[in-house]
């Protein structure tokens, strides 16, 4: 029992520490570009009080060292800095957290295959959100020293690549250098698929329709989509897993040129209907020339469905 308490106990007292408001200085900061260096940078806060919180944000270290430069602070001249800051807010059981020697890293604006690849692969999703990029391959420049550490700028074509790639890095300082970025990516999309065979000619409906990841890196068409389904056949013969694309696609014909249709007149209101011969072929939304039996003029048309015209 006494055992049991014990536990209870310690759990208990563990719980008030974790829960306490607390102040951490990071042993290692590291930043980049010029300005002024903020007591908030160096620093991690748990469950302050709002008002101890943004003093520390108004801190002010002084100016940030340059890039490739540190600068080390010693554990003493920060302490004093946090109890003044805890005493000033009246902020209470603030537990402080601060390492012998703190250091402050300009490093520049780093560039490295990680930073690079994550440009990239933004870039990219930017112009394919349903993309993948897999298997990519970087070769990553040698950059002159002088030129590290300095901003840089991914110089792309808004397109995707097709398979290997060769894009510009600039360097922007006052050498203006350039080098070049090369390397190769596979590009998946999810694309329709067809569930099952479809036949020349014949209708595409939303059911024969399946979607998967597929490799379009050589593709020189875009897959469609849903919307593109609306009255469509297929242009050619396509067999079960094969990908939808735009050219595979073809306005399926509601009328056919000599067909008997119906041709409806709205007038006044009222919507009158007669019988007529489509003297061309249509599909939904097409302008179309009809002749009706009954007086053979020729009227013009917009096909509404199979066998269907509105007369205009």
């Amino acid at each position: 029992m006494i055992k049991i308490l014990l536990i209870i106990s310690s759990f208990l007292m563990s719980s008030l520490v974790w829960a306490s408001p607390s102040i951490e200085v990071k042993r290692l900061t590291v930043i980049s570009g010029d300005g002024q260096l903020k007591l908030s940078h160096i620093v991690k806060t748990k469950d302050l009080g709002a008002s101890l919180s943004e003093k520390i944000k108004e801190v002010e270290l002084g100016n940030a060292p340059k890039v490739g430069e540190k600068r080390i602070y010693s554990a003493g001249a920060l302490a004093e800095i946090l109890r003044q800051l805890v005493n000033e807010t009246g902020s209470s059981n603030v537990k402080l957290s601060i390492p012998s020697r703190i250091v402050i890293e300009n490093r520049g604006n780093i560039f490295d295959q990680d930073r690079v690849e994550i440009q990239l692969r933004q870039r990219w999703q930017a112009v394919c959100g349903q993309c993948k990029f897999e298997g990519l391959v970087l070769r990553m420049p040698h950059v002159d020293k002088e030129d590290l550490g300095s901003e840089w700028k991914l110089e792309m074509d808004p397109q995707l690549p097709k398979q290997t790639f060769n894009y510009k890095v600039r360097f922007k300082n006052s050498r203006n250098r350039s080098y070049w970025l090369t390397g190769q990516v596979q590009v998946l999309k999810k694309v329709m698929v067809t569930k099952k065979a479809i036949g020349y000619q014949e209708p595409i409906q939303p059911e024969d329709i399946g979607f998967e990841y597929r490799d379009i890196t050589f593709s020189n068409d875009s897959s469609a989509e849903l919307k593109d389904l609306t009255s469509v056949a297929a242009r050619r013969a396509l067999s079960v897993g094969e990908v939808v694309w735009h050219n595979t696609l073809v306005r399926e014909k509601k009328v056919r040129r000599g067909d008997l249709i119906r041709a409806i007149l709205t007038e006044g209101g009222w919507k009158i209907g007669m019988t007529g011969v489509a003297q061309e072929d249509g599909y939904v939304g097409k302008v179309i020339k009809i002749k009706s039996t009954q007086t053979d003029k020729t009227l013009v048309g917009r096909v509404n469905d199979e066998g269907e015209v509105e007369v205009q």
